[in-house]
């Protein structure tokens, strides 16, 4: 079976459940509803992201290299100073998890190792008031992951 998109954006979000601190609540695909938050959702796309670039390197093998979105929400209840501070404190553990490591390659997924070559923040975008689903409020913040994959699959 070939590595695919859900298999990266899944891969994302466990990655992220385990090692972001403080996260309760982490989803791809998108949910329907948030029931709680810190809420982490891995996207496949956003205003933020370019496309995907596509090198075929021999038959049955793709290198993908693109980008895809990670956004952090915080319920906005009664105390926006309040939610925007435990968003804006959420942001260094997020850039930390997704950073380059000392091979400069960025994330290491161990089951996955032959397939992401690399995953890293490059951008994020805070913003003061998003709506989402049901139209709840939320403080959220919007992070740009540059990726790299390598993709085989069987053609028969």
């Amino acid at each position: 079976m070939a590595f695919d998109f859900p298999d990266l954006f899944e891969a994302i979000r466990a990655y992220a459940a385990a090692h972001v601190p403080g996260l309760k609540q982490t989803s791809y695909p998108a949910p329907s509803r948030i029931v709680a938050t810190p809420c982490l959702i891995v996207v496949s796309g956003s205003d933020q992201t370019a496309g995907w670039d596509i090198a075929h390197e021999g038959p049955g093998e793709q290198m993908l290299t693109g980008q895809a979105a990670i956004q952090l929400l915080v319920v906005r209840v009664k105390d926006a100073a309040k939610e925007g501070t435990l968003a804006d404190r959420m942001v260094f553990p997020i850039l930390d998890a997704f950073s380059v490591d000392r091979d400069g390659l960025g994330v290491e997924f161990p089951d996955l190792d032959q397939h992401i070559d690399r995953c890293v923040v490059t951008h994020y975008t805070a913003n003061a008031s998003m709506t989402y689903g049901g139209g709840e409020k939320y403080v959220g913040v919007e992070f740009v992951l540059d990726i790299k994959f390598h993709r085989v699959w069987d053609q028969e």
